[in-house]
């Protein structure tokens, strides 16, 4: 999206500045431009996916994609995205079929305020428009920059990090700049291509983005609409083949309509990966978008003799009526009334009440288990990330059946391993210098995550040994535990549980709306292949760490995902609580030892 936010900072600065020296410049002649130039397609858009997705999603998919549609009418979507990104437990935003509205939130919130600013600087600090608009340059990249190692979610969604994007094409607009020679015009042509091809393929998941990453993009793209105003280049030569130039021209509803032909046709996929759809995709976005640009932009476009006031009309009435849907369909539930009362049971599961959720990042811990009677001295501490917190109801049970307190202390996305830290949340190493401080104040430590997702070979890049985004478990678990059996503090380690490719509930709810079950997990095989690394590690560790493998009671040897209509899982990794309860007595059989009446004895 740089390009296109470089893009439209330049052409739409251009226009404004242009009408504001000839005394033509209208607020409502401008906001007539947005409408007539945006949505037609965008509520042709809109309403396909509401249509579709009555047919296709389950209720919560649906409901996150009203909602979607909500912020989009209302410029928010990069809003509402953000929220759902940065909250861990919520569903995946990749699956909504409007997550790259976000984008338009971002330009439209932009085009709210930029025009009144512009013309008031015109208007009574003629002098200082490039100052001004340098200044709000530096420092939304600024912002960019500080804020995208600690929090690129909202440096990746929201308006004030991504200003600088839109500014450095407004201010091409307004700075007159001299061409270079012939030399240096290809010479330069050719880097700014290269500074936008080489992040679309070398950038990856684990790249933090905007701050110094978008930096190439953006003035990648500043440089070749620069060098376009002067004499042909080999590279603009390039970007003017008709092919190209045709993508250009219908590149809006190429961008509206991408998306959500790609998400359906995962739901219709069983989200698998789409890698043998892909072309047949790319060739439908683009037939579907040339159609969306010759039936829908161009006629509504070119409607000059339509009166303004009949535009506003019906932008208005077609924005209500789609919104008047999104908010009831938000209201319903996502419309529950068009499934199954199976489906909707086994589909709520997907967003189910998490117990102890309040005491996710809280370093102090949480009380868990018996707060009355104490049969047990020890002090307890059960510590982990969210995983810990998809066993908490299970170890509460165990807990209170004993008369035993505990604390429970988890962060998600957060080992408990000594020196190791995550970028996206820095609780994370805050929680783990923590126990490296306390840990002679513990009796016992009862500690799991989702050791899997620190393997060096699936480790995402943020989480991080000392410097290092190796080692996680094969260093971190070894210093861990042996600092804690140093201190003479009791150690339980419980491995991973059995993980899935796709969301447990979902697969069920979707097998019951088609009427083909098939409840079986992965096998105990399977399992500890994908866990190798883990158990590795733990079969190295002192004989004195106890080592507790779940899978020896959900494994048998097929590892069970739920029974009847009860999901054992609340997405793909995660017990839910029924699964957490259901395996509490052999997790308390486990622990057997741990409920010991005396605290072992110190040095």
């Amino acid at each position: 999206m740089d390009v296109f936010f470089v893009i439209s900072g330049y052409l739409i600065t251009k226009i404004i500045s242009r009408e504001i020296a000839d005394g033509t410049f209208t607020f409502a002649r401008f906001y007539e431009r947005r409408i007539r130039r945006l949505f037609p397609a965008l509520f042709t858009v809109l309403a396909f996916v509401l249509v579709v997705g009555w047919f296709v999603l389950l209720p919560s998919d649906y409901l996150a994609t009203l909602r979607g549609s909500a912020a989009t009418l209302l410029f928010s979507a990069n809003i509402l995205f953000w929220h759902v990104q940065t909250d861990y437990f919520a569903a995946d935003a990749k699956l909504n079929p409007l997550l790259h509205m976000w984008s338009l939130g971002v330009e439209e919130q932009f085009y709210l305020v930029f025009p009144v600013v512009l013309l008031l600087i015109h208007r009574w600090m003629p002098r200082w428009v490039v100052a001004t608009m340098l200044a709000g340059f530096g420092l939304s990249l600024a912002l960019s920059i500080v804020f995208t190692p600690t929090s690129f979610v909202a440096s990746y969604f929201l308006l004030p990090t991504r200003a600088w994007e839109l500014l450095a094409g407004g201010l091409l607009a307004v700075i007159p700049m001299r061409q270079p020679g012939r030399y240096w015009r290809e010479l330069l042509a050719l880097a700014a291509m290269l500074a936008i091809l080489v992040p679309a393929f070398q950038y990856t998941q684990q790249t933090p983005f905007p701050g110094h990453a978008a930096l190439l993009p953006v003035l990648g793209t500043a440089a070749l609409i620069w060098l376009g105003g002067g004499v042909p280049t080999a590279v603009s030569r390039l970007l003017q083949l008709r092919p190209v130039v045709y993508i250009g021209l219908i590149s809006y509803s190429l961008y509206l309509w991408h998306w959500p032909l790609i998400v359906f046709a995962r739901f219709q996929n069983g989200l698998q990966p789409l890698d043998e759809w892909l072309f047949m995709l790319l060739a439908l976005s683009i037939a579907v978008a040339a159609l969306s640009h010759r039936f829908i932009e161009k006629p509504f476009r070119a409607g000059a003799a339509q009166r303004r006031s009949k535009v506003f009309a019906a932008a208005g009435v077609a924005m209500a009526a789609l919104l008047s849907v999104s908010v009831l369909g938000n209201q319903q539930q996502g419309f529950e009334s068009r499934v199954s009362a199976e489906v909707l049971a086994l589909d709520r599961q997907r967003r189910p009440d998490i117990p102890f959720i309040h005491c996710d990042g809280k370093l102090e811990g949480c009380p868990i288990g018996s707060q009355e009677r104490q049969t047990v001295g020890k002090k307890i501490v059960f510590l982990g990330d969210s995983h810990m917190l998809a066993w908490a109801p299970a170890i509460d049970k165990i807990l209170k059946d004993r008369g035993v307190a505990g604390t429970l202390v988890v962060t998600s996305s957060c080992p408990p391993l000594v020196g190791v830290a995550n970028d996206m949340f820095p609780a994370c190493e805050k929680q783990n210098l923590q126990l490296a401080a306390r840990m002679r104040s513990f009796d016992a430590v009862v500690m799991t995550a989702a050791w899997n997702a620190y393997e060096d070979k699936v480790n995402n890049g943020r989480v991080r040994f000392g410097s290092s985004t190796t080692g996680i478990l094969t260093a971190g678990l070894p210093r861990t535990t042996g600092a804690l059996l140093d201190q003479g503090v009791d150690v339980y380690l419980i491995g991973p549980v059995p993980t899935y490719e796709l969301s447990v509930p979902y697969m069920y709810a979707t097998q019951a709306m088609s009427g083909q079950f098939d409840t079986g997990g992965k096998s105990v095989v399977e399992h500890f292949i994908q866990s190798q690394e883990f158990f590795s590690v733990a079969r190295g560790l002192p004989a004195s760490v106890k080592v507790i493998d779940p899978a020896e009671w959900i494994c048998t040897p097929n590892c069970v995902v739920g029974q009847a209509s009860e999901v054992f899982y609340r997405d793909d990794d995660h017990l839910s609580i029924s699964g957490a309860v259901y395996f509490s007595n052999r997790l308390g059989d486990a622990l057997a030892a741990l409920f010991t009446t005396e605290p072992t004895s110190r040095n």
